[in-house]
């Protein structure tokens, strides 16, 4: 009776993905409106070397570009990675996000098991080891949200501060809170939370912003509609080398470039309040046109990473 419940229950998860199939396929969630963004203020960069980059891969995956892209290919594989990043400042390392933590195997557990193939990953390395193998101490963890994969290494940092928005924070302990994108017990138990509040400082195209050491080189904003409070992150190494940090506002650069929800099921499941991220996608592909020399990352874009120096915790 237990097989032929597991071969029924998957053959009707095969014939939904085909139903999400022609759904993608026939454009649903690709349209958003084109809204001219107000550009507030284009700072000054003061080239500072002392600053640099790392990425942590600690879970990746493999699926196909229609289910991470509306409108995306069928036929095009892409690479998803679950990743920390590093930067190395002579104020304090900090570290964006952490992917995910020693107990992501729990974690993955809470996770309906019919929604399971849509996040399915392969676990590599908790950041916590790789920092300890390269003797790098980190002294505060920037979340751009607070989903079950970006939160999950929280808990093997005792004591460190978690730095995050109120509005994500207060939503994130909610009834409304569950998986597949929050899974509480991954921070209900913490107390080392600092809930930031943005000035009326306009930053880019952004019209407020927090300067983490006040010197420009780490600047957050506030991004709209994936989550309630989510967070994006410039980091400005020089002049000439800067970098912005979406969490997952699209899941893949080709997102930004073609101005492009998530995939249409996906979306469904995991973003906020998408009229307010379509707007915010939006903004960000008209600034990524107005500064091509910038370069903005996806959290989970394998490719979006290259060039920036990879920890890892064996060789590879």
């Amino acid at each position: 009776m237990k097989k032929f419940l597991k071969i029924f229950l998957s053959v009707i998860i095969i014939i939904m993905l085909i139903i999400f199939c022609i759904i993608s396929l026939n454009g649903i969630g690709k349209e958003i409106p084109n809204e001219k963004i107000i550009h507030h203020t284009e700072p000054e960069i003061k080239t500072n070397h002392k600053i640099s980059l790392n990425v942590i891969e600690t879970a990746f995956g493999r699926t196909l570009e229609g289910f991470v892209r509306a409108g995306g290919s069928f036929f095009k594989e892409k690479l998803i990675s679950h990743n920390a990043v590093v930067i190395k400042h002579p104020k304090g390392n900090i570290m964006i996000d952490g992917g995910l933590g020693m107990r992501e195997g729990q974690d993955f557990k809470q996770i309906p098991f019919y929604l399971k193939p849509f996040f399915y990953y392969k676990f590599k390395q908790p950041a916590k080891d790789v920092l300890d193998k390269y003797n790098i101490k980190i002294n505060k963890i920037i979340l751009t949200h607070m989903h079950w994969d970006h939160v999950g290494s929280i808990r093997d940092f005792e004591s460190m501060e978690v730095i995050t928005r109120k509005e994500e924070f207060e939503f994130a302990k909610t009834e409304k809170a569950e998986p597949p994108a929050y899974i509480k017990s991954q921070y209900l138990d913490s107390e080392n939370f600092t809930l930031i509040e943005f000035s009326n400082i306009p930053y880019e195209i952004f019209s407020k912003s927090f300067d983490i050491y006040n010197d420009g080189s780490i600047v957050l904003v506030p991004l709209e509609g994936h989550s309630p409070g989510s967070i994006g992150i410039f980091v400005n190494i020089s002049q000439k080398e800067r970098y912005f940090f979406i969490g997952d506002i699209t899941w893949m650069l080709e997102g930004i470039i073609y101005s492009s929800h998530k995939y249409y099921i996906s979306s469904l499941l995991v973003d906020f309040n998408k009229e307010n991220l379509g707007k915010e996608i939006n903004r960000i592909h008209q600034f990524a046109k107005l500064h091509p020399e910038i370069r903005i990352i996806p959290s989970h874009d394998f490719v979006a990473y290259w060039g920036i120096e990879r920890l890892n915790l064996f060789d590879q």
